[in-house]
């Protein structure tokens, strides 16, 4: 980017594309075997394959969009100063998650109830909430951030992000400089992630707890960190960009090795998991394994979006605009729509299609109708004009695009 006016358009491709696969990844739960026993809404069949293209793209779908609100926070700090800066993320993600988060939440209990009174075949997980639901002495489930766990976490990073820039911390600057300098550090960088990952479960949870999780921030909040430094050294991905085939293969082959070592997870082991550490040598393996996977994976998806998605086009560019929208709604929608296919007998790779196309076509025509042009979508994404050419005045409209998105 050589001035303010020109969009950085692969991330917030990239970025976009991140969001929906997460509701994809979402969709897809419900119709494999390593979460069976314990997501609200399964079916009686599932299938190995389901899972693994879904926890492949759990992988580095996360990495990569902390990376782009890394990335776009510096360009916004340094354009708009730290009160600017704050408004504006104030505007964008503080009040989206002040008003979303007791909808949501509210909507998934309400949904709860509902696939208990509806649905027939009643799996461990939905099966233990209807025991629940009866029981007067049953203790209240922990506060959850939901899916939007995400949104609370970019609050803590911009905090933090305000206050590493008051310290001015010189020897993080220089660090960063030695491991953007040459692309062997990418053979230790995955090692950067072993801590926080050793101190939790694999394959990776959400972050959902209220209270600030110390293992995401590390994990995570790296991420960001890395974003933050790439705004300034974005010669880095060229340097990188002969390795990605290489970084993909390797991405694959680990990940692979990765999935077929993870065992069904059970609705007892998925308790002792919430709340003991497994410190065995086993578990620092699998960590490792998943670190490495998760790095390359992420590096190599942001250089193919770079690659093919910089790109200016009007229908990227309304996905990238309404992915925000679509993934704060999708998870209640999608999980309306599954508790419905439930005990339908057809294919669950029929459910899957259906479940998945369904929702990101409600959230894309909600977005068209109730959000671009509101209150709601202004608030989102800032002010959009009714425009049908890219006109120079269209053009200068959208010039602070990189300023509009949940992560920039």
């Amino acid at each position: 980017m050589t001035n303010n006016e020109e969009r950085i358009y692969y991330m917030d491709n990239v970025r976009a594309l991140a969001m929906l696969l997460g509701i994809l990844f979402h969709a897809s739960i419900p119709y494999g075997t390593l979460l069976h026993e314990v997501w609200i809404i399964t079916d009686i069949r599932g299938s190995w394959l389901m899972d693994f293209g879904a926890w492949f793209s759990h992988l580095f779908r996360m990495p990569v969009f902390f990376i782009v609100a890394g990335f776009f926070a510096h360009l916004l700090i340094n354009k708009r100063g730290t009160a600017g800066f704050l408004k504006n993320r104030a505007t964008r993600i503080l009040i989206p998650f002040v008003v979303f988060w007791p909808i949501v939440g509210i909507s998934i209990i309400i949904l709860m109830v509902h696939a208990v009174e509806t649905v027939t075949t009643k799996l461990p997980l939905l099966q233990f909430i209807a025991v629940e639901m009866n029981n007067p002495d049953a203790e209240s489930p922990p506060a959850s951030t939901t899916h939007l766990w995400f949104l609370y976490q970019l609050i803590w990073f911009y905090i933090l992000t305000v206050i590493g820039k008051k310290i001015k911390m010189e020897s993080v600057s220089r660090y960063l400089d030695r491991i953007f300098s040459n692309a062997r550090h990418l053979i230790y960088l995955p090692l950067l992630l072993v801590p926080s990952l050793f101190v939790t479960s694999a394959p990776l949870p959400a972050p959902e707890r209220v209270y600030p999780e110390l293992w995401s921030f590390g994990y995570f909040g790296l991420f960001f960190l890395f974003g933050w430094a790439l705004f300034s050294r974005r010669g880095y991905l060229d340097l990188i960009t002969p390795y990605w085939k290489h970084m993909l293969g390797a991405g694959v082959v680990l990940y692979t090795g990765f999935f077929l070592i993870l065992p069904d997870i059970t609705l007892e082991t998925a308790l002792i998991m919430a709340n003991t550490y497994d410190f065995s040598l086993q578990h620092l393996g699998v960590v490792v394994i998943e670190a490495y996977a998760t790095l390359f994976l992420t590096l190599a998806f942001l250089i193919l979006g770079k690659k093919y998605l910089d790109i200016r086009h009007g229908g990227l560019r309304y996905i990238a605009d309404s992915s925000y929208w679509v993934y704060i709604i999708h998870f209640p929608v999608l999980m309306l729509i599954q508790i419905h296919l439930v005990d339908v007998e057809i294919s669950i790779w029929l459910k899957f299609l259906v479940s998945s196309l369904l929702t990101l076509s409600l959230g894309l025509v909600s977005y068209v109708i109730l959000v671009r042009y509101t209150p709601v979508g202004w608030l989102l994404n800032g002010r959009k004009k009714r425009h049908t050419d890219d006109s120079p005045q269209r053009l200068s409209i959208k010039k602070e695009v990189a300023e509009t998105n949940p992560a920039s």
